[in-house]
């Protein structure tokens, strides 16, 4: 084979091998970008409003929008509670509780969240504490009050068993006579907080009433 015909034989096949292997990296640079999805718009924190009335920033309108901005950042798939609703937990985990107990005093306040099956009682001067406590697999709970009707970011419930319960909840030492409770939950996660060894509603409850 003369000297000119081996030279245009090799590049012809350097020439081919390239022109493959560009294919075949164009090809997997293609499938990559067709499986990554475009990035949402992100949605900045609220700026304070100055209130000119009191010639400082307006910590109520500050406070909403910022909740109102943590709303938007629940995951899509959050299955939002309902006041009244029966939710079942789905394995054993630890909840929130917040006690209201009379140490005497008048004009007792508690919160609305405190509702039947709990019935208020009339104190002259509430004590608040607050801890975990856990619920077994399959503890039925119902929903007593939510910080929003829509996408609430907090719930607050009461177990089925509320009576049964009511001792392992309420310390001895804390009159359990005069006691009353509420459990809570952050609904799900968001940036806004921190990965919460407890849980999040939507993750350990399920939907059986309501």
């Amino acid at each position: 084979m003369k000297r000119r015909t081996f030279l245009r034989t090799t590049l012809a096949a350097v020439a081919l091998s390239v022109s493959a292997v560009s294919h075949s990296f164009c090809a997997a640079v293609a499938d990559i970008c067709s499986k990554v999805r475009p990035c949402r718009r992100a949605i900045l924190p609220p700026i304070p409003r100055w209130n000119k009335a009191t010639d400082d920033i307006d910590s109520a309108d500050f406070l909403r929008r910022s909740l109102d901005y943590e709303r938007s950042l629940l995951p899509p798939d959050t299955a939002f509670p309902r006041v009244g609703q029966i939710w079942e937990s789905v394995r054993d985990c630890e909840v929130y509780f917040r006690l209201w107990s009379a140490v005497g005093g008048s004009n007792a306040w508690l919160p609305q969240a405190v509702a039947p099956p709990i019935k208020l009682f009339q104190a002259p001067f509430t004590t608040f504490t607050c801890g975990s406590v856990r619920l077994q697999q399959g503890e039925r709970v119902r929903i007593e009050a939510l910080d929003d009707a829509n996408r609430p970011l907090q719930v607050t419930f009461v177990p089925l068993r509320y009576d049964e319960l009511h001792p392992i909840v309420v310390p001895e030492n804390q009159g359990r006579t005069s006691s009353r409770y509420v459990l809570t939950l952050r609904t799900a996660y968001t940036v806004c907080c921190s990965r919460d060894a407890t849980g999040f509603f939507h993750e350990l409850f399920r939907l059986v009433d309501g």
